[in-house]
């Protein structure tokens, strides 16, 4: 019978542990903001509200302005529908049908605590963005590059070649973004995650188990 030591786990430098704390908790309080607006939608629909029906961004401007009316008390379903901004104008007469309900003063009550969780919320994902990109920016002028393929030995003739910028976290997060599917948040908490020096996983099927196990830490 053959022993053999288990592989190591791949333990991420001090900061990328820092980094990625900070993309985790943003990614918690953008659930815990869906969820939130989840709740707003469930008290417009007990008061008869079809609001979503019409808008698909309630917390968009024009949802905003008829959520802070209806709170005030501007329960006119015409009034409230006049707010809308822009190409939502177009949609005035079924706003004017979705409005009209029944809104009692708990529901209002609700509404008003659930739309100022909602921008506190807006208030500290923005926070921790800016303390991101901080972040970033500060290993990628505090690590040495990591490149992922060793560079090719000087050959005395050969042609002169253009050589890329040396790869940071900043610029990997640059890159990333200009993938099909994946915005700057998203490729944010894929640098967090894994890094930028893929040839420490040795192979995709490994660097995609470590993508796993981060996921579900989240």
């Amino acid at each position: 019978m053959r022993f053999g030591l288990l592989q190591a786990s791949f333990i991420p430098p001090k900061g990328q542990r820092d980094l990625r704390d900070l993309t985790r908790y943003r990614t918690t309080l953008v659930q815990a903001r869906v969820r939130e607006a989840n709740r707003v939608q469930g008290v417009l629909e007990r008061a008869n509200i079809k609001l979503a029906s019409v808008i698909s961004d309630m917390m968009g401007v024009s949802g905003r302005a008829m959520l802070e009316a209806l709170i005030a008390g501007r329960v006119d379903p015409a009034t409230m529908a006049a707010l809308a901004k822009r190409r939502m104008r177009t949609k005035i007469p079924r706003l004017e049908q979705a409005l009209t309900g029944i809104v009692h003063d708990h529901h209002r009550q609700l509404l008003a605590m659930q739309l100022a969780h909602i921008d506190f919320l807006d208030e500290q994902i923005e926070a921790l963005t800016r303390a991101i990109v901080t972040s970033l920016k500060a290993l990628s002028t505090a690590e040495p590059s990591v490149e992922d393929h060793p560079p090719l030995p000087a050959v005395r003739s050969a042609p002169s070649v253009a050589v890329s910028p040396p790869l940071t976290c900043t610029r990997a997060v640059e890159r990333l973004d200009t993938i099909p599917g994946i915005d700057p948040r998203g490729a944010e908490v894929m640098v967090a995650e894994i890094g930028i020096a893929r040839s420490r996983f040795e192979t995709a099927p490994r660097l995609g188990a470590c993508a796993r196990t981060s996921h579900a830490a989240r």
